[in-house]
C-alpha cells in the first residue's frame, strides 16, 4: 500500500510541475500525443508479434511442428518486449521526449510498411 501511495505521488509532482514547464512549447505537446498514441498502438499490438513470429519461422524453412513452437516462443518474448515498452511510453507520456527509441521499428505496424 506504501508502494502504490509514493508511486502515485511521484506521478502527481512530475505531472504538476514538469509538464506545465513544457506546455507551452507546442513541439512538447506533439511529442506528448506521439508518444501516448506509440505506446496504446505498441500495448493493443503486442498479441500479434506472436502471429508474426510464427510466420517469420515457417518462411525460414523450419520444419512446421518446430517452426510453430519457436515461433510461439520467440513471439511472445518480443510481444511482451513490446507490451513493456508501450506501458513505459504511457506511463511517461508527461515527460519530455528521451530518445534514442527503446524498439525498432517503433511500432509493428511501421515493420509492415518497411
Amino acid at each position: 500500500m506504501k508502494q502504490g501511495m509514493v508511486i502515485l505521488i511521484v506521478g502527481v509532482v512530475l505531472t504538476v510541475f514538469i509538464a506545465p514547464s513544457y506546455a507551452a512549447d507546442s513541439e512538447y505537446a506533439e511529442q506528448a500525443k506521439e508518444k501516448f498514441m506509440r505506446g496504446l498502438i505498441n500495448m493493443v499490438s503486442a498479441a500479434a508479434e506472436i502471429g508474426k513470429g510464427m510466420q517469420e519461422e515457417m518462411e525460414t524453412g523450419a520444419q512446421p511442428v518446430f517452426g510453430a513452437i519457436g515461433g510461439f516462443i520467440n513471439g511472445t518474448i518480443k510481444g511482451l518486449g513490446r507490451f513493456a515498452s508501450g506501458l513505459y511510453d504511457v506511463i511517461i507520456t508527461p515527460v519530455p521526449n528521451a530518445e534514442p527509441w527503446l524498439l525498432d521499428p517503433p511500432t509493428l505496424f511501421e515493420a509492415e510498411e518497411k
